[in-house]
């Protein structure tokens, strides 16, 4: 290369036009040149504006999907060569067949461009719709000196127009996600693979290797040759055909708007006008497959986006399940718990920041979910007031975020619509298997291990709990469900912009209803059922103020099993009873004065085979006691220990085999209707109601108290006579 110094005109490429001056001999190949010269420098003011479309060129099927036609509307565009393309007005095209200009053909300065790269049409194939000069020859002009002959270059205009190409690119794998897939090998965010291949596209390479070499070309288009798809060309939609009809059409895979060229540099990939271009161009491609889907009842308040997407671009604007989605369904694990209801002025500063992000995977199985803000506009500053006033006035402080998010949000009118954008901020989501704890209580905090940040979970609508936007940083996560195992704590590292998954397992509490002793010898009975009934625990905490178990004395339970099974119960009443000390206590069975003294009657009389309970009593004469709080006990004395309690669903069974027939249904004793209501209220097996007292089975099976005696005391021969047969 030889070296240049200021000030010196460097000339080679420059642009040449013809010297006009008196007396010069003006000849066709001059005015030519002239043209050319003009011609060239539009190309070079339009390639300094950029390629695109500047209006219109919309396209969209004509008539039937099986005509195989398309309409093109009326439009202004820029190649990638410079030149300005013009389309006066709406236009059909047919997709089959070729039709070439019967017109002369002329020498022109528009027709240097590379002949037709169209390519044979095919039942199922991928086609890209472009548009590009094109010019003919119009009228005659008079001439002189050609001795009265006709001459081929006797045209008095050249008339330049535009053409379109049907250009043939591949046959891809049908699928629900293919339009979604091509549009983002398009914007460069997926492999050009066929499917694509979890292998990174350079345009992600070069996003994580900022300082690596940066890629010069990316996408479907540039990938394609030019003697495929020549610089004249502007493209103007992606086509999809399969046998018989048109599939589908996406303008905005393809289309994009005037975009200066890209100046190279190390960080084009992070901000260039191209890359601003492809995120408006992804966004309106989402709002139009999005539209396309839901006109042909595609899409449901059910649908999850994975259906039909791949990949999701950072904003979008959703129809609300009014409109025929559920942003809840169709986010997933992306969305938060509830939707925000910001000023209808901010909309548009949102889309606009949110444009600044990249697209994400929906379902990614190597990155975490991308954290999604939700907004909705509430309709009126007037309806809001009224929720409030409606609903929370005196009480906001009674009331959980949760519901409060509900009130505010249930009490609007449907706003029609919801704006996704991607979060800044990380994000805590609890997945829970196999159970959903909506409706449970179920609490869960997520505490920052580097500041004094402390968060509650608040539910989504499919019941997982999720953290509100968190900064950066590691958290712990403790929680307690009602009715489950403590949940052990989870450490959980947050970064922006991603939730952090955590699958949470509950293990539910085991509550075996009864226990057994084989000796109590401080009252010397052996063979003693324990057992809890469920329809006594709320009651039992209220009257727990009284204690009405004061005096009396607790009974021995050293061995291994039966402490066990006391800190399993402890467990469980510390689960549905949380704050009353329940864990912290150290849990006794106590007995009643009138037990004690049957105990020892039976140990004077030598009676081993007597049952505790045969003289039915008012209250409970046992009771579980865990600090402050006492639970009921029902007991029975000399049964069979070592067999399973007796279920009382089973009880027709037990009818069926003679024992005790008559004595429960023929005398109208015990009644299928007292079964079921003794059931409903907690009483599962015949020894809960053979020890139970008299206003336990008053209240379960809702009869009088002498009905109440006969009943326990049917149980008691009941028990009797099924443990002569076990």
């Amino acid at each position: 290369m030889d070296k240049v110094f200021t000030e010196q005109p460097i000339l080679d490429a420059g642009i040449r036009s013809v010297n006009f001056f008196n007396g010069r001999l003006l000849t066709a190949e001059d005015l030519t040149a002239e043209q050319t010269a003009n011609l060239l420098a539009n190309r070079m003011l339009g390639q300094a504006i950029g390629a695109g479309i500047a209006a219109g060129f919309f396209v969209s099927l004509a008539g039937k999907a099986e005509d195989f036609s398309v309409t093109v509307q009326a439009g202004l565009a820029v190649n990638r060569r410079g030149d300005v393309l013009q389309l006066a007005q709406n236009e059909i095209v047919s997709l089959t067949g070729s039709v070439k200009n019967p017109s002369d053909q002329v020498a022109s300065v528009f027709s240097d461009c590379t002949a037709s790269p169209s390519g044979q049409f095919t039942p199922t194939g991928l086609y890209l719709l472009t548009i590009s000069p094109a010019s003919a020859g119009e009228g005659r002009a008079p001439t002189s000196g050609l001795g009265n002959t006709t001459a081929s270059c006797n045209t008095r205009f050249i008339v330049q127009g535009v053409t379109f190409h049907l250009i043939r690119l591949s046959t891809p794998a049908i699928s629900n996600q293919l339009r979604n897939i091509l549009a983002y090998q398009s914007f460069g965010f997926l492999s050009s693979d066929n499917p694509p291949t979890a292998n990174p596209s350079p345009l992600l390479t070069a996003l994580e290797s900022p300082f690596a070499s940066q890629p010069s070309a990316y996408g479907l288009l540039d990938s394609l040759s030019p003697d495929k798809y020549p610089v004249c060309h502007v493209p103007l939609a992606l086509i999809f055909t399969t046998p018989g009809q048109v599939n589908f059409i996406d303008n905005w895979s393809v289309r994009r708007l005037v975009t200066p060229q890209t100046v190279t540099q190390p960080w084009q990939i992070f901000q260039s006008p191209r890359r601003i271009s492809e995120a408006l161009a992804a966004f309106l491609q989402f709002q139009e497959h999005l539209s396309d889907l839901l006109a042909n009842k595609l899409l449901t308040s059910a649908s999850a986006a994975s259906t039909y997407f791949k990949m999701l671009p950072p904003v979008g604007l959703l129809p609300s399940p009014s409109g025929g989605l559920d942003w809840h369904n169709f986010l997933g694990s992306h969305g938060p718990a509830y939707e925000i209801r910001p000023d209808s002025g901010l909309l548009t500063q949102l889309l606009a920041e949110a444009l600044t992000c990249s697209p994400f995977v929906v379902e990614d199985s190597v990155r975490p979910p991308a954290a999604l803000d939700v907004y909705a506009v509430p309709v009126s500053p007037i309806n809001l007031v009224k929720a409030l006033d409606a609903n929370l006035a005196g009480q906001l402080e009674q009331v959980d975020h949760d519901t409060l998010s509900n009130l505010l949000n249930l009490n609007q009118n449907d706003p029609g619509f919801v704006l996704f954008t991607r979060s800044q901020r990380g994000r805590v989501r609890l997945f829970f298997t196999p159970h959903n704890f909506q409706n449970s209580k179920a609490s869960f905090d997520i505490a920052s291990t580097e500041s004094n940040l402390d968060f509650q979970g608040s539910f989504a609508s499919n019941g997982d709990i999720v953290s509100p936007d968190l900064e950066h940083g590691f958290y712990l996560v403790n929680g307690a469900i009602q009715g489950f195992k403590p949940i052990p704590p989870y450490a959980a590292k947050v970064n922006p912009g991603q939730v952090t998954k955590i699958q949470i397992t509950p293990v539910a509490l085991t509550l075996r209803l009864c226990l057994v002793r084989e000796l109590i010898d401080q009252i010397n009975l052996r063979s003693v059922r324990f057992c809890l009934v469920e329809g006594t625990f709320d009651d039992a905490v209220v009257l727990s103020a009284n204690q009405p178990w004061a005096n009396y004395f607790p009974i021995d339970v050293s061995d291994l099993a039966a402490q066990k099974q006391l800190h399993d119960w402890q467990d469980v009443f510390e689960s549905r009873y949380p704050e009353q000390g329940i864990a912290k206590s150290d849990p006794q069975i106590l007995i009643s004065d009138t037990l004690a003294k049957f105990g020892e009657a039976v140990k004077a009389d030598g009676k081993a085979k007597i049952n505790i309970i045969q003289k039915t009593v008012d209250s409970a004469q046992a009771f579980v006691v865990f600090g402050e709080i006492g639970f009921p006990l029902t007991m029975v004395a000399n049964t069979n220990i070592n067999r399973d309690p007796l279920p009382l669903v089973n009880l027709a069974k037990t009818l069926d085999t003679g024992i005790s027939k008559g004595i429960l249904i023929n005398q109208n004793t015990v009644t299928m209707l007292m079964i079921k209501r003794m059931l409903k209220y907690g009483i599962l097996y015949v020894e809960q109601a053979a020890g139970a007292w008299l206003e336990l089975i008053m209240d379960a099976a809702g009869v009088s108290k002498t009905q109440a005696s006969l009943i326990i005391q049917t149980f008691i021969r009941l028990l009797m006579e099924y443990d002569k047969t076990a």
